[in-house]
């Protein structure tokens, strides 16, 4: 399924008020309208339309996040991983991770770790044996026993700086016995600037996310990312606190009476 068509084909058709989006990662999808220079009806009807976008962008989040998740799984049935971790054939997890890069444009990184949690193949090449065992991946399946693990919050990233999150699989043998772990890092900014950044909700909207503790993850402006500043605002915990899966909070900001929509994502809660 070609998701960046479809982000693209269904976003570009419609005709909406001046709308911002905030993507709340994954978690909540968020879209601002603002109601100056409509009347009241008219406002109503775009307030409605831009829920229903809503729905349909979280969707599509939803698909393409459960479509890296299920890669990672199957990694560990791929014959040339089996085979590159059996006979130390780095060059074979190599070119495993070239072809998955080629489908995605939104990966920072694919890697695989050895059971030691020492780098063996990355697509960074100076990233190879590297330690990984402080990350979260490496604890969740290594000491927890978890089979697959995705970061619920964005970070960091130790080796291109810019905000991330890992999607993780266990790598067992024919015999199950634990090799390694293959690990997805997606990239917040390379993920906006593919399915958000680029489309507009009528004249002024845009689309931007934050996480579950209502920090700024992706957005147009890449300097907001990750800034104090602008976390915690009202009308977004407002939205992260209520018990609905989908909502409309109208409020007041800048000047300007605004109606937010909101659509969470229960995998992420």
């Amino acid at each position: 399924m070609n998701l960046k068509k479809l982000f693209k084909g269904t976003l570009a058709k419609q005709v909406l008020f001046p709308t911002i989006g905030i993507l709340i990662i994954m978690f909540t999808i968020l879209t601002i309208v603002s109601s100056n220079q409509a009347r009241k009806l008219v406002y109503n009807s775009e307030a409605n339309s831009a829920f229903e976008r809503t729905k349909e962008v979280t969707q599509i989040i939803v698909q393409l996040l459960e479509q890296t998740i299920t890669l990672s799984k199957q990694t560990t049935y791929d014959i040339n991983v089996l085979e590159g971790y059996k006979n130390k054939d780095f060059k074979r997890l190599n070119n495993y991770i070239s072809t998955q890069t080629q489908t995605e444009e939104f990966y920072e990184s694919i890697f695989f770790t050895d059971t030691n949690g020492q780098i063996i193949a990355s697509s960074i090449s100076n990233t190879i044996n590297n330690d990984a065992t402080d990350l979260s991946f490496w604890n969740e399946i290594t000491k927890n026993n978890k089979s697959n693990y995705y970061d619920k919050i964005p970070f960091i990233s130790p080796f291109t700086k810019k905000p991330i999150i890992h999607i993780a699989s266990e790598i067992k043998d024919q015999q199950n016995q634990f090799v390694g772990i293959i690990i997805f890092a997606i990239d917040m900014n390379k993920f906006a600037d593919i399915f958000t950044n680029h489309y507009k909700i009528a004249n002024r909207g845009y689309f931007y996310l934050i996480d579950k503790e209502s920090s700024v993850i992706m957005h147009p402006r890449h300097d907001l990312v990750l800034n104090e500043d602008y976390k915690n605002l009202p009308f977004s915990l407002q939205a992260l606190k209520s018990k609905d899966q989908y909502g409309i909070i109208q409020y007041f900001f800048e000047g300007d009476n605004k109606t937010l929509t909101f659509g969470k994502i229960p995998m992420f809660e």
